[in-house]
């Protein structure tokens, strides 16, 4: 995956494939749901985005500008912002569930099964 915006770095974002973006959106959203200073840091910047101009900066910058719809334009898919915002409502869904959730694993595994029927989905 690349590691900076597509301005920088404009041959990696077409390098890209979808099975590598899935894998990554995996691991993201173990990284973001499981790690501890991830988890608090992701659940502090949507809390403080609402009161503070260099938090919400943040937050767009980790959790929602990205590079998605970047990286499918690279894969020659077509309809990316819908297909970003379908991508991007997923994830949050998901961290919202996973939050609330006694059983966590359950809500990881049925977040993979989403994201890998998604993947079928984005292809067309």
């Amino acid at each position: 995956m690349p590691a900076d915006e597509k301005e920088n770095m404009p041959d990696q974002y077409d390098k890209v494939s979808l099975e590598n973006f899935i894998k990554y959106s995996k691991d993201m959203f173990a990284y973001w749901t499981e790690n501890d200073f991830a988890a608090s840091f992701r659940k502090m910047l949507t809390l403080e985005q609402f009161r503070n101009e260099e938090m919400q900066a943040l937050y767009q910058q980790y959790l929602v500008a990205g590079y998605v719809k970047d990286l499918f334009v690279g894969m020659g898919m077509k309809d990316v912002d819908n297909k970003a915002d379908m991508f991007y409502s997923v994830m949050f869904f998901y961290y919202s569930l996973y939050d609330g959730a006694e059983e966590k694993g359950q809500i990881k595994d049925r977040f993979e099964n989403v994201i890998d029927d998604i993947a079928l989905k984005l292809n067309n």
